[in-house]
């Protein structure tokens, strides 16, 4: 069994891979009623919601981004607009990220709930690229959502993207109550520290050769 798929069993035992095509990954995943112990209280990661700037495609007055950070199960972000319905997270440098927890809450969204996710990663908005399909099942919970890339139980990006592309029976908005971004701890900065500085290096060079 492979790294990854070995983590992805410890962190969540409710995912199940189909890996129809090389270029995306899907997945299904059922809720659970709380965060793997190993993402919060674990020497391997650690929570980088704060790290990157929230953006939402549409929101109705009053639950935006500000109810969807909070940290009640009350609150959440609704959306406003037409599918799909788009939340952008921008870092402000190349960022290592492992999981992606989102909370739903099936029984009282109804139609609102999110069914089908796409996962999306890249340096700007017009480089972005698939990372995972995701089909959500028994919506009451955490949805652990694990990112990955062979030999590796991280993705590495500036923008992470989640598209909500389809609601339970078919709803037009979406209702999401909870959010958080895990990525491993610091034994990898001198990665991402060199990573970074090759990226800086190389913009400067483009920028004087223009």
């Amino acid at each position: 069994m492979s790294e990854i798929h070995l983590r992805e069993n410890v962190l969540n035992g409710n995912v199940e891979s189909n890996r129809s095509t090389r270029i995306r990954r899907e997945v299904k995943i059922r809720c659970t009623d709380r965060l793997p112990a190993l993402l919060l209280t674990g020497k391997e990661y650690q929570d980088i919601s704060d790290e990157a700037a929230w953006v939402v495609s549409s929101y109705k007055q009053g639950y935006g981004i500000m109810e969807l950070r909070s940290p009640s199960f009350e609150t959440y972000w609704q959306t406003s607009g037409t599918q799909p319905h788009l939340l952008t997270l921008y870092f402000r440098r190349l960022s290592l990220v492992s999981h992606l927890c989102i909370y739903l809450n099936a029984p009282v969204d109804d139609s609102y709930t999110p069914k089908k996710l796409s996962i999306r990663r890249g340096t700007q908005l017009c480089d972005l690229v698939e990372n995972r399909i995701v089909h959500l099942e028994d919506q009451k919970g955490w949805a652990v959502i694990p990112l990955a890339v062979p030999k590796r139980n991280f993705i590495s990006a500036f923008i992470i993207q989640i598209a909500i592309l389809e609601n339970n029976l078919n709803g037009r908005d979406s209702c999401i109550r909870q959010l958080r971004i895990f990525g491993p701890k610091d034994e990898r900065k001198s990665e991402i520290d060199e990573l970074n500085e090759l990226l800086f290096s190389y913009y400067r060079n483009l920028c004087s050769f223009r």
